[in-house]
């Protein structure tokens, strides 16, 4: 009866370990999901407007630049080409300068390496066909990257 009560008590034991380090491990993945949560929320709201802010005076350095430091993956590429073929051309053809601005902002989904975020983005637009400025608000998806220290910009999708 002995070796069958100390058979338990070592079965108890080691489930009760077992137990404790699956709770700690989850809560400590957890934080660092939060944490990661909160680090490119931070960033989004700080590399949006500078993604989608131009001026067609200074556009055709500042585009590719913005995109090269703050995108990654084929978004990168995307809005390279997107940039290149379309948006430039016509900033620089109606003389447009565009301000964006993240107005509200939450965390949809996080994991450590991996954020997706909801922008609530409104843009004031001139150009010289316009009699004064435009504000233009849009809801964006975006989801983020961790690379390095930093996060960059995978996804953009407007919602």
């Amino acid at each position: 009866m002995r070796r069958i009560v100390v058979g338990v008590l070592a079965a108890v034991t080691i489930a009760g370990t077992g137990t404790l380090g699956y709770v700690w491990w989850a809560a400590a993945s957890a934080d660092a999901d939060v944490a990661a949560g909160q680090s490119a929320l931070a960033s989004a709201r700080r590399d949006v407007p500078q993604l989608l802010s131009y001026d067609y005076r200074t556009i055709d350095q500042a585009f590719p630049e913005a995109a090269k430091t703050l995108l990654t993956g084929k978004f990168l590429t995307e809005y390279t080409e997107l940039g290149a073929s379309v948006i430039q051309p016509a900033a620089k053809r109606d003389d447009i300068v565009t301000k964006a601005e993240v107005v509200e902002a939450s965390v949809v989904s996080a994991k450590a390496d991996a954020v997706t975020v909801l922008l609530f983005v409104n843009q004031t637009t001139t150009s010289k066909g316009m009699e004064g400025p435009r504000l233009d608000g849009s809801r964006v998806r975006v989801d983020l990257t961790k690379d390095g220290d930093s996060w960059k910009i995978s996804e953009f999708v407007p919602v």
